[in-house]
């Protein structure tokens, strides 16, 4: 994405990627090392979900993300297009209904609801322009 060079008569821009967010420590070094960007590894559930989706209480330490955190891992800068490429395996075909009604998928698939929350908050006074789901 770094690469595109939009153009239209008269006008060029460029791509620049602000940061990224991961849950898992081993994508955030991945996306790091494809796109030279700093990745924050941060969980994103809210505790309820995070109760849901593991079946225990978070980790001595582990807190909910905030809006500023959505700030902070774009390194302070309001982003024009937002990337999201939130869990899809519980929205997924290949999961049985009735499996993807249960407590644990519902909370992965409220992850996209709230990754969305947390970026319109975090930009609410000055809201991002394009928001892109990716699957």
């Amino acid at each position: 994405m770094q690469q595109a060079q939009p153009e239209i008569p008269g006008l060029r821009g460029r791509m620049v990627c602000l940061g990224g967010i991961d849950v898992d420590p081993a994508g955030a070094a991945d996306f790091q090392r494809f796109t030279g960007v700093r990745c924050t590894v941060r969980d994103l559930f809210s505790r309820n979900q995070y109760i849901a989706f593991h079946g225990h209480q978070p980790p001595e330490g582990w807190a909910e993300a905030l809006p500023a955190d959505m700030r902070a891992a774009a390194g302070g800068r309001r982003p024009n297009i937002l990337f999201l490429s939130a869990p899809c395996k519980g929205f997924s075909g290949l999961l049985s209904h009735a499996r993807s009604l249960t407590a644990k998928y519902q909370a992965l698939n409220e992850l996209t609801l709230r990754g969305i929350w947390l970026c319109l908050e975090a930009w609410k006074d000055d809201p991002v322009e394009v928001i892109l789901f990716e699957n």
